[in-house]
Order: structure tokens, then C-alpha cells, then sequence
């Protein structure tokens, strides 16, 4: 039995705005190119949760529904991501796209109770700030979890809290392949035949330094050899897709509001003033960029009139 493995995909019919192409069409391509080399196989896709970008995406949902109808011999089996759930409320997840998709039978959710086939046993996790990991019932079984949580290889960015793959990888056991979502990189890790992947993002819908180098992708893995592949999805080059200006932007904007932060840690404000004069007057005496005084401005007369 072979396995299309595959993490994030955050399917969209909006266009995010670090993209210059036709996002929902990429979306669709890439999403049908696995449908059919899963076909081609006859293997069956293992997907990690974000499926969607948002809960609620009813104009891609009828796309999603269309192609997934196309290649209906190709079965899914997948958890749910945090942008699969409307407002974290796992009560409200059949009132979302991915709820329609498995309220209609097009995919199935994995959960604490193993899904059995050939030998094969299929546990998931779907996105929840207290992981809790179900125990293998069948420990002779090929055994597989499929997860969406915060596993990385590294901190992507300072204080963030993770459990590192590799140790994941070393505490559970009693799983032969693990894959995982919701950190947007592409990293696996092996220990004595055992696996644990992550694809990294389907669609790379933020202009990141990473994004930049990354190349979408999905495994194959075989339960009976237990090896596993890696396949590419055509994608058009990052420069043509991705505009560096969201960079750009993003970096100044940071570098701006840090030159703030410090020079407010430094200044001595007059104590016991009005919060929002001691600001107007600080803005005025360091004569801080327009672009950081006109946000701060915006909030502050939110905040006024929520004192009034």
C-alpha cells in the first residue's frame, strides 16, 4: 500500500497580497497534480490539516468539490488545522469547508481511534493546544500518526514554543511514520526505519527568505517497505510568484517600530500624565517616521473613544 503524504495546503480563493499570480488557479493546479500521481499509484493521501486557508471558503469550496469528485477512487484521509476551524470552536468544524468535505464523504478524519486497512493503522491529531497523542492499539501494525501542531526542527522566531522533531520523533515509538503541519517548513528526520515528515507549505502564500528557496513537495511512502520519496510539485519559479516588496516593507516597518520601543524606554515620560498626551508629546519631540505615528495615531483615537 502506498501513501501520498502531504502537510499544509491552505487552499484559497483569495489572492494574498505578497502574490502576483492568480492564487485560487495555483491552488487548484498544484492540488489536482497530487490528486492524480495519488491516482496514478492508487495510493491513498495522508493530509495534515490546513487544508483550507480559511473555514469558511465557499468560493473554492465548489472547485475543491469538483476535483475531488474528478478523482473520487483517490482516498483522503486528513485531520483538521487551526484555519480548518472557525474561531477554534471544535463544536462548530462540520459548519466549515472541511466539514462539508467530510459531512459529504469526500474525505475522512482521522482521530483517537485507529482507522484500519491492510495491515495499517491511521491515528490523528488535529489542531489542539493540549496534544494529546493516542497509544497504538496494535502495536505489531504498521502504525502512523497524522498531526497538526507546533513540531518544528527550529525556532522560527525568538521565545516561540515547540516540541522539537527530532525528540518527538524519539518519544513516540510506537509509531513507524509521523506526519505533521502547521509550521510552514520542509524537514524530516529518521531513526532506525522510522520516519517523521513535514512537507512544508503546498502553497507558499507568504514572501518569506524561506519561501523564497522553497519547493513544494509531497512524500510516498510504502507500508510494505517501508521507504519513503520524495516528488515535487511543479511550481512556477519564487521571483515570478512572489513579489520581495512584502519583504521589504515588512523588514522597515520593524526596523522602525524597534528605533520606537528603544526610544521610549529611554525617554523619561512624566508620570501620572495621560497616557495618550505622554504619546502625542513623544511622537512631536523625537519627530518619529509618519508611517509609525500615523498607526499609533489610529489606535489612540480608538482608544479615546472608547474612554469617552
Amino acid at each position: 500500500m502506498k501513501l501520498i503524504l502531504l502537510s499544509d495546503g491552505h487552499l484559497s480563493a483569495k489572492t494574498p497580497i505578497a502574490r502576483l499570480d492568480d492564487y485560487r488557479k495555483t491552488c487548484l493546479r498544484k492540488f489536482e497534480y497530487v490528486l492524480k500521481y495519488a491516482q496514478k499509484l492508487n495510493a491513498m493521501i495522508l493530509q495534515a490539516g490546513d487544508l483550507f486557508d480559511k473555514p469558511r471558503d465557499w468560493f473554492i469550496l465548489l472547485d475543491v468539490i469538483d476535483l475531488l469528485k474528478k478523482y473520487h477512487d483517490v482516498k483522503i484521509a486528513c485531520v483538521y488545522g487551526q484555519h480548518d476551524t472557525y474561531m477554534y470552536s471544535v463544536e462548530n468544524r462540520e459548519y466549515t469547508s472541511m466539514g462539508v468535505l467530510v459531512k459529504n464523504g469526500l474525505v475522512q478524519t482521522l482521530w483517537d481511534r485507529p482507522l484500519a486497512t491492510w495491515g495499517v493503522c491511521l491515528y490523528g491529531v488535529s489542531f489542539n493546544p493540549d496534544l494529546q497523542i493516542p497509544t497504538p492499539i496494535d502495536k505489531k501494525a504498521t502504525n502512523i500518526l497524522v498531526i497538526h501542531g507546533s513540531i518544528s526542527d527550529q525556532a522560527l522566531w525568538p521565545g516561540q514554543q515547540y516540541y522539537p522533531a527530532n525528540k518527538f520523533l524519539q518519544d513516540y515509538k510506537a509509531y513507524d511514520l509521523i506526519l505533521c503541519a502547521d509550521i510552514h517548513r520542509h524537514f524530516w528526520f529518521i531513526d532506525k526505519g522510522r520516519y517523521l515528515v513535514n512537507t512544508g507549505p503546498m502553497m507558499r502564500k507568504e514572501a518569506s527568505y524561506y519561501n523564497f528557496s522553497h519547493e513544494p513537495c509531497f512524500y510516498v511512502y510504502d507500508t510494505e517497505t517501508k521507504k519513503i520519496s520524495r516528488g515535487k510539485i511543479p511550481c512556477e519559479p519564487a521571483k515570478k510568484v512572489l513579489s520581495r516588496k512584502h519583504i521589504e516593507s515588512s523588514v522597515e516597518s520593524d526596523t522602525m517600530l524597534e528605533t520606537f520601543i528603544a526610544a521610549v524606554r529611554d525617554d523619561k515620560m512624566e508620570v501620572g500624565a495621560n497616557l495618550v498626551d505622554n504619546i502625542h508629546a513623544f511622537l512631536k519631540k523625537h519627530k518619529i517616521d509618519k508611517t509609525i505615528s500615523n498607526i499609533l495615531e489610529e489606535v489612540m483615537s480608538r482608544y479615546d473613544k472608547e474612554v469617552e
